[in-house]
Parts: C-alpha cells; structure tokens; sequence
C-alpha cells in the first residue's frame, strides 16, 4: 500500500511538472486584470473571480500538457534538445507516459469546461463561444491535425485566445455585459502580448532543433536576427499600448508601474 502511494505521488509529481506551474502567473494576472476591469465598471464578483481564476489555470495546465504530447510525437521534443535540458520533461524522461499525459489533460480540461459552463448559465451563453474559441485554440497550438505552431501561426493564435479572447471572456464572465468592449480590447494588447513573447524567446531557442522537424515556427521563417527584431517590436508594443490605454483612461495612472520592468525587457 505504502509503494501504492509513493507511486502515486510521484506520477502526480510528474504530471504537475509537465504542466509547467510556474507559467501559471500569466493565466493569474490576466484573470486579475479582467477582473478588475470589472471592478471599474461595479460589476466584480469575488467568488466568481477564483473560480474563473481555478478554471482558467486548469485550462493552462491542459494546454501546456497537450503541447508536450504534440511536440514528443512530432519528434520536436528530444531528450538532446535545449527544452529537455533547461526545464523538467517527464514524458521525455519517461516518467510519464502519452496516455497518462492525455488522462491528465483531459481532466484539467474538463474542469475547465465545466466551471466555465456552470458560470455560463449566471451570465449569458456568450460565454461559452468565447470558451470554445479559446479551448480550440489551447489544443490546436500544437494539436493534429491543425498544429498552428508548425504553420508559423503559433504567436498569433496565442495572442488571440490569451489577449481579446481570454480578457473579453473573464470580463464578461463578471459583467454578463459587452459594455466597455472597446477598453477591454485596448487593454487585451498587452495583455496578448506578455503571453506571446516567451513562445517568440522559445522557438527563437529552438530555430535549430525544430528546423528538422516537419512545418516551421515563425522563428525558422524569420530566421535568428528577424526573430529578435519581431521580438522587440513586441515588447515596444507592449509599453506603447499600455501608455495609450492610460492615455485614454482605459488603464488607471498606476498602470505606469509597468514600465519599471523596461530596462528588464532590455536585457532580455
């Protein structure tokens, strides 16, 4: 029983590790900032913020699981290439297997789905085509038969479910409204944004090793120099359109506190 449990842990272990928690700030300050747009207009609700906020994190965890599966079949993922070296690979590793990846996916996309419908029916089915969009997005990144990364479409779909897609849905999650619409959308840009420059830093690590697999990153199109480029067109955009969005009072002044992780960005 006790070789049981410890078994069981590990698996556990394992499984956390593949879905990568220490990406989870994004999926929290992304439900935050919804939230608080909200709370701008009166329309924050508490209980429902941390249970968007729960649903939104297993839907994270779905994801990065799923580009895991994807990526070891697609032979991208290898135990000499730079991901399995800088951070844990438990399916490379072979700790875990595809089925208990897919399993783990599965359950965490279930929850996700699940709460998000059960908030669907407080307020509004809207919701739940913002869900879809978002869910065919998070498996398709890297999924069959679409596999958006491998056609150079990684960063803009990620950009789409995480910025308008993600923040309109957590937004109305809270309001049951599309009041404001504009707001939101200004500020989704550097939200979208802060979620895609680490695929960009990503697959502009990767140019190598994925230039021998089928398909080809943005990265390999724009080769090593464009890729960095694209990179700080990225995060010039980023503080642009957050300076725009105080300028027109869709983000309050003490969101000039960003711009203290610009000489961060530089060094990057």
């Amino acid at each position: 029983q006790v070789l049981k449990r410890v078994a069981v842990m590990k698996r556990f272990s394992s499984v956390l590790l593949s879905a990568r928690p220490w990406s989870f700030v994004l999926s929290v300050s992304t439900v935050t900032v919804g939230a608080m747009l909200a709370l701008h207009v009166g329309g924050f609700h508490f209980w429902r913020y941390l249970l968007v906020l729960f649903g939104m994190i297993c839907f994270h965890a779905a994801m990065n699981l799923i580009n895991d599966y994807f990526d070891v079949k697609h032979g991208v993922d290898r135990k000499e290439v730079a991901t399995a070296q800088y951070r844990p690979h438990p399916l490379v590793e072979g700790s875990l297997t595809p089925r208990d990846i897919l399993i783990a996916a599965a359950l965490f996309y279930i929850v996700g789905i699940g709460i998000g419908i059960g908030i669907a029916f407080v307020v509004g089915w809207p919701l739940i085509a913002l869900l879809a969009g978002g869910f065919l997005i998070s498996y398709f990144y890297s999924g069959d038969p679409v596999n958006f990364k491998a056609h150079a479409m990684g960063e803009l779909v990620m950009f789409v479910a995480t910025g308008p897609l993600m923040l309109i849905g957590v937004y109305y999650s809270q309001t049951g409204s599309f009041e404001h619409l504009g707001s939101v959308l200004l500020v989704s840009i550097p939200t979208g944004l802060w979620w895609t420059l680490p695929l960009v830093a990503n697959n502009m690590k990767d140019i190598e090793t994925d230039s021998t697999t089928p398909g080809g990153t943005l990265a390999i199109k724009l080769g090593l120099q464009g890729t960095l480029l694209f990179y700080a067109v990225m995060a010039a955009l980023i503080y642009g359109s957050t300076a725009l969005g105080i300028v027109l009072g869709a983000v309050p002044l003490w969101g000039i506190l960003v711009f203290v992780t610009v000489p961060s960005m530089v060094r990057l």
